[in-house]
């Protein structure tokens, strides 16, 4: 599972330079980079952003600008973020205790930007989320213009067709326009998905009891087989041994 971290900077070279430092840390990483926030705050909504680097100026030709503050808050207003990590890079001295203090930022970054520094602190950021559980996990899944946050627990197994991904629920179908089975996994950090056939992703929790010899997944609470396809089945059955050998016969 992908942590995702997005990047907040207008100025490009900084930004291509704190992109590098980033992806550097680590290869489970899903790194977005912005400089506008309003792109920035799409990405987020569209996705589960779980570390923010954010530049406090991001118009410096215009006085006393602050909208990376403003980013931040609009950011934290959002259910969602509640818990997310917020780190500000910043030129501006003094300002740190009060940005600690009242957005609930997890550290700040000094221009002129270092790699140690910036690799630091986003090391730190991960090892504090990797500790925290996560409990009613949400996945949001963007339809018709508006994001629907769901239940990942609720969600039995998806099946990606035609550029569409249909999310099956304990008690509802739900399709998403444009979605890959590949990119509805990186959205997902507590709960496994693991992929028996081509463009399938069951979840492991909802799990019955797989058929080793006849090569079929059944999940709780549905009459449907789904298949191991004999090209995914290697990889299947080792993801499956991970969790116990669950269920099967």
């Amino acid at each position: 599972m992908k942590r995702q971290i997005l990047i907040l900077e207008d100025l490009e070279s900084s930004r291509k330079a704190i992109r590098k430092m980033v992806e550097e840390c680590g290869n489970n990483l899903l790194v977005y980079d912005f400089a506008e926030p309003a792109g920035a705050f799409q990405c987020a909504m569209d996705n589960k952003i779980d570390l923010f680097l954010v530049d406090i100026v991001l118009k410096p030709q215009e006085p006393n600008d602050f909208s990376g503050i403003k980013f931040a808050e609009n950011i934290r207003e959002n259910s969602r973020y509640t818990g997310a990590e917020i780190v500000f890079i910043t030129t501006l001295a003094g300002l740190e205790a009060d940005l600690l203090r009242t957005i609930h930022c997890f550290d700040y970054i000094e221009k002129p930007i270092s790699t140690q520094r910036v690799q630091k602190v986003v090391h730190d950021a991960l090892d504090k989320l990797d500790r925290r559980p996560i409990e009613n996990e949400l996945v949001y899944l963007r339809k018709d213009r508006v994001t629907y946050p769901v239940l990942v627990k609720d969600i039995i197994y998806v099946e990606s067709r035609r550029k569409t991904l249909y999310v099956h629920k304990i008690d509802e179908t739900f399709d998403v326009p444009n979605l890959s089975l590949k990119k509805f996994c990186e959205k997902i950090q507590s709960t496994e998905f693991i992929v028996p056939a081509k463009g399938f992703g069951v979840n492991v929790i909802h799990i019955e009891f797989v058929d080793a010899a006849n090569r079929f997944v059944k999940m709780r609470g549905l009459d449907i087989m789904i298949s191991i396809g004999e090209r995914m089945k290697e990889e299947f059955f080792h993801d499956l041994y991970k969790f116990g050998n669950v269920g099967i016969k």
